[in-house]
């Protein structure tokens, strides 16, 4: 799912969203701002729907860059 030039790419799933880090700069940001034991799946952090929007406030306060989008479900 890694399509987006931006610093993350986070892709909605409902209750959870996923967040790629596509730049070095992004992985040292979940490095420095995530918990180490955070869970993970296919290269991207798991993130709940509670948690989401202040961790793209935290990202945007350090001025990196987000592409968002909906994955979509299967009907």
């Amino acid at each position: 799912m890694r399509h987006s030039k931006a610093d993350f790419q986070v892709v909605n799933h409902g209750t959870l969203y996923l967040l790629y880090p596509n730049t070095l700069r992004a992985k040292q940001w979940v490095k420095d701002n995530l918990p180490q034991d955070h869970m993970q799946y296919g290269g991207a952090s798991v993130v709940g729907h509670r948690h989401i929007a202040d961790i793209i406030a935290g990202i945007q306060t350090d001025e990196l860059d987000i592409a968002v989008s909906t994955a979509l479900l299967p009907s």
